[in-house]
């Protein structure tokens, strides 16, 4: 098998993707691989009505709440 060129690691800021993210760190190290971080988010919990997009800032001030 060869050495992996590429260690991708999913990210949320939780404890739990913060410890990933050391092991991830520590076999792109050891293999002299490139890391990569993917920033997980929630899934959009609505989708805009037409008119929504006349209020843009309201809606993606509700998707951060």
């Amino acid at each position: 098998m060869f050495p992996p060129r590429l260690v991708l690691s999913p990210i949320d800021f939780s404890e739990h993707s913060q410890e990933a993210l050391k092991t991830a760190a520590e076999m792109a190290k050891a293999f002299g691989s490139e890391l990569l971080l993917v920033h997980a988010v929630p899934v959009i919990p609505r989708l805009p009505s037409a008119a929504e997009f006349f209020h843009e800032a309201d809606y993606v001030g509700a998707l951060h709440r």
